[in-house]
């Protein structure tokens, strides 16, 4: 939870449970959205590192006829 967006939240008014229950919200909110693009550059960063580079066919029938 962003902390910052609490207390700027909080620091508008008066403290009443409507705009404790507001203030909350915004902050889970913008924590899952930063924490949804990180989960997103993660997957995208785990695609990269597993992709593999097709082996050309031509090597493939080399490999079955030396064997």
């Amino acid at each position: 939870m962003d902390p910052t967006k609490v207390r700027d939240q909080l620091a508008t008014g008066l403290l009443t449970h409507a705009a404790l229950n507001r203030a909350l919200t915004a902050g889970f909110s913008s924590s899952l959205r930063g924490a949804g693009l990180f989960a997103i550059a993660g997957f995208a960063a785990a695609l990269v590192a597993v992709r593999h580079h097709q082996v050309p066919e031509a090597a493939i029938l080399e490999h079955d006829i030396a064997a």
